[in-house]
């Protein structure tokens, strides 16, 4: 199976944002709730990922830029909802159900920050950059 070097820069940027976004969720946590501290930290992660991806990944087209941050922030959205789910589903139910207390809201979040990447990935290659 060949990998696409465009996924693979996808990635890293996206890791990048995302830990952008990690780290501001954990700052925002101490004035805001675990919910409000993610989509706030979130906002941060989009406006990174944007300006990666879009200087070094997908390279578009010359289009007004407010035109492709709305369809980014669009993808994102559904991105959020993906992560928001995930995150507190793990954080609120499944890791105190096995017993999972090391760092608990961090590693949700981690997970929760990764688990829509396949998704991003192809809306805004084929949407967003396309």
């Amino acid at each position: 199976m060949i990998i696409d070097k465009q996924f693979i820069g996808f990635i890293v940027v996206s890791s990048v944002a995302a830990g952008v976004n990690f780290l501001s969720r954990i700052l925002f946590n101490y004035e805001f709730s675990y919910t409000l501290s993610i989509i706030l930290a979130y906002c941060v992660g989009i406006l990174t990922a944007f300006f990666l991806n879009k200087f070094f990944i997908f390279k578009p087209i010359e289009s007004k830029n407010i035109k492709r941050f709305i369809l980014f922030f669009m993808v994102n959205m559904l991105a959020l909802v993906i992560i928001i789910s995930v995150s507190l589903a793990l954080n609120d139910y499944i890791l105190p159900y096995i017993g999972w207390d090391w760092y608990r809201a961090e590693v949700a979040h981690f997970i929760g920050i990764a688990s829509p990447v396949f998704t991003s990935y192809y809306l805004h290659k084929r949407f967003t950059f396309g």
